[in-house]
């Protein structure tokens, strides 16, 4: 009777086995793809908050290409952004000179996903965000 027992025991601790390998890789796929997608969400996020930071100067009373581009850039690199030169990453749409009260301000804001990831994984999964530039406008109407 005790033999019985004991050969019972083995082969449950040997399926537990089987079903740890075969649904481990399936966890941490999913673990790599989330992590991935939420990065690059949360990255697109923070760029949309910089280019409304700069379209709020923008569409303001007194405003000025350089107070657009350095409200971004002081926005930026309080969010830990990584960039080269802001005057690459920030586009104001139309040109500051053509701005009339109630006419649309575009404020577009790009930098480098792979530069900026936060989850420095050796690999991704997704793939998403990795080595493409992400690029995210805010349009306002300018005010006086």
């Amino acid at each position: 009777m005790r033999h019985k027992r004991f050969k019972r025991k083995n082969r449950r601790a040997g399926i537990a086995a089987t079903e740890v390998a075969l649904t481990l890789p399936l966890l941490l796929l999913l673990t790599s793809a989330t992590l991935d997608i939420c990065d690059g969400l949360f990255l697109r996020q923070k760029l949309v908050l910089a280019a409304q930071e700069g379209a709020r100067i923008a569409v303001g009373p007194e405003d000025s290409i350089v107070q657009i581009h350095r409200a971004v850039d002081d926005y930026m690199v309080e969010r830990g952004l990584q960039f080269n030169n802001i005057n690459d990453v920030v586009s104001v749409t139309p040109g500051h000179q053509e701005l009339t009260p109630m006419s649309p301000v575009a404020v577009s804001v790009t930098v480098s996903a792979s530069e900026n990831r936060r989850a420095r994984l050796p690999f991704s999964i997704v793939g998403l965000f990795q080595n493409d530039d992400v690029t995210v406008e805010v349009t306002m109407l300018k005010e006086r």
